[in-house]
Order: structure tokens, then C-alpha cells, then sequence
């Protein structure tokens, strides 16, 4: 999708706030994009998990990240056009957000909680780009923050397949406690949606939002 803008897109500074691999991978390989990692320095402990609802919870998320690393960097100043990518995931099963497993018996509950049945999978994604035409405080960007649901069928498990999947330690830092793109992939039945965005980075909807800025002159 991006193709088109690749000569616009190499004259671009992007950053990726997230050191996770696997969104690494996507934007290299599904965007083609060439960026930096930078680590961001926010506590997604901090955000109140109670009263925002999933979409908002992971959207906020996307969005701290994204602002703690901008912050680093004065738009305005900029030789270059500036885009900083921020991204969070969850996985959700009946309104319930189900976070990174805690232990090998807290991951195989949460199995047995999936086992079988659907369940949600979102990512948050913030796009900070462009400088404000009046430089109003306390920075000069515009912000794009978007959510993607994806919707995931768990395949039905006997106990022992759950418990030496969790021992394996492939899902030890995975959100809903597997991990789609290795191994864990053999548990899922089926998706509907972005098979991306359940790996960490919704790649439709990010180049076309992407496109939809460059098209608009934004970047």
C-alpha cells in the first residue's frame, strides 16, 4: 500500500516507541518502512485499568508511549518530516482484559479461560506527526489514535496440550498467554480480522492511515 511513497517515506524520520520484535518485523516487512526503536519510558501500570473501557485502556496506552518519546524531540526544528509510532495490545475476553501471565499455573488459567471459545484481541496505535501551524504549548504535533479488534477462536484443548505449551516458555511475556505467531499458533481455530494486529500491529490499518497523511500532505 505503501509502495507509492517509498521515496517520501526514505526522506522521513520515523520511530517505532516499542521494542517489541514482532512490531519491528511488521513495519519492516509488511511496510516496508525503515525507522528507529526507542525504548518508551512509560508505566502502562499507571493507566486506571477500571474505568476505561478496552478499547480506551489500549488506546491511552498507545498514546503515553508514543507522547514519552516525542517529547524527546522539538517538531518544528525537525530537517525532516517527523512520524513516531506508539502501539499497545491486549487481549480481552468478556470485557475482562487478560494481561501477561504472572506463572506457569496463572498462564494455564488463563488458557482454560480461552480454551474453546472467542475472544478479543485489540491494539491501540498512535501516530505523532506534523507541526501545529500556531505552535501552540506544549508541543508542536498532531496525534492520530486509532484502535484495531481483532477476534480470535481458541480451538478446544486437552489440559496436558495446555500445560507443556505454557512449560515450553514460548508465552511467558505474551498478552492472554500465547503467542500466535510461533507455536501458539497450532491452538487457534480461527480469526476475523487483521492476523497482524493479534501480533502486535494492525498492518492494513496502519499503512492506510499512513497513506491517508501523505496524501493529505501531512507528512
Amino acid at each position: 500500500m505503501l509502495a507509492p511513497y517509498s521515496s517520501r517515506l526514505s526522506n522521513m524520520k520515523v520511530v517505532l516507541a516499542s521494542t517489541s520484535p514482532r512490531r519491528k518485523q511488521i513495519l519492516e516487512e509488511q511496510l516496508g518502512m525503515q525507522f528507529e526503536i526507542v525504548d518508551p519510558c512509560f508505566d502502562e501500570d499507571l493507566t486506571p485499568i477500571d474505568i476505561l473501557t478496552p478499547h480506551e485502556y489500549v488506546e491511552e496506552n498507545a498514546m503515553q508511549k508514543a507522547l514519552s518519546v516525542a517529547k524527546d524531540y522539538i517538531f518544528s526544528e525537525m530537517e525532516v518530516p517527523l512520524l513516531i509510532i506508539g502501539a499497545d495490545t491486549i487481549v480481552v475476553m468478556n470485557n475482562d482484559i487478560l494481561g501477561k501471565p504472572e506463572s506457569v499455573a496463572h498462564n494455564v488459567a488463563m488458557l482454560k479461560r480461552l480454551n474453546g471459545k472467542n475472544h478479543d484481541v485489540l491494539t491501540g496505535v498512535t501516530l505523532v506527526y506534523g507541526v501545529e501551524d500556531d505552535f501552540r504549548e506544549p508541543r508542536e504535533y498532531k496525534m492520530k489514535i486509532f484502535s484495531e479488534k481483532t477476534t480470535v477462536k481458541m480451538g478446544y484443548l486437552p489440559h496436558n496440550v495446555m500445560l507443556e505449551y505454557v512449560k515450553s516458555g514460548e508465552p511467558q511475556s505474551k498478552a492472554g498467554g500465547y503467542a500466535i505467531q510461533n507455536r501458539g499458533g497450532t491452538l487457534i481455530e480461527g480469526i476475523d480480522g487483521d492476523y497482524y494486529n493479534v501480533v502486535g500491529l494492525p498492518a492494513h490499518r496502519v499503512a492506510r492511515e499512513i497513506r491517508d497523511l501523505l496524501e493529505a500532505n501531512l507528512l
